[in-house]
């Protein structure tokens, strides 16, 4: 929930429902590599990316590629078994220290990677992944104007019937 005072839609990354297209696509996968970064974002995703696949350890073994340098990253994505699935909210720093924006992150995962990677960010989508259970951010921009718009013309905040949460959709 927002704050009081604080008008807009929240959004939820749809990591669970990004995995599962990928498993219902590569029915034969039976392990998941999850990769982050150890700055303080990507500790926070690995945190719930940890609680969220959780869940899918019957099915899957997890497996966590966290704050590699990028030369070992790109090798141990190479040598992945054809049974896997990758998913990176991409990283800003590797372990070498080495500054990406995560779009960059993901295009270097994916270009090395011998399993399909997908994401939850609809901006990684063209840089590599198949794809993910995204809100767009063009989306969002249209809402929260929509938003704004209703308040500048006077609309009381409480009469605003806005979602719990942004819809996702699938985005390849």
């Amino acid at each position: 929930p927002l704050p009081p005072g604080v008008v807009g839609i929240p959004i939820e990354h749809d990591v669970v429902g990004t995995i599962e297209q990928a498993l219902r696509w590569h029915p034969a996968a039976r392990r998941l590599v999850v990769v982050t970064d150890t700055g303080p974002w990507g500790r926070e995703w690995e945190q719930r990316l940890r609680a969220l696949t959780a869940g899918l350890a019957d099915r899957l073994a997890v497996e966590f590629l966290v704050g590699l340098p990028a030369d070992e990253l790109q090798r141990r994505l190479r040598d992945l078994p054809a049974d896997t699935i990758v998913y990176s909210p991409g990283f800003f720093v590797d372990g070498s220290g080495r500054a990406f924006l995560p779009r960059e992150a993901v295009r270097l995962v994916a270009a090395a990677s011998a399993a399909p990677v997908y994401g939850t960010f609809s901006t990684l989508v063209g840089a590599g992944i198949v794809g993910g259970r995204t809100t767009g951010f063009d989306a969002m921009g249209h809402r929260g104007a929509e938003i704004v718009l209703a308040l500048l013309e006077g609309a009381d905040p409480a009469s605003l019937a806005l979602p719990a949460v942004m819809p996702t959709a699938l985005h390849v």
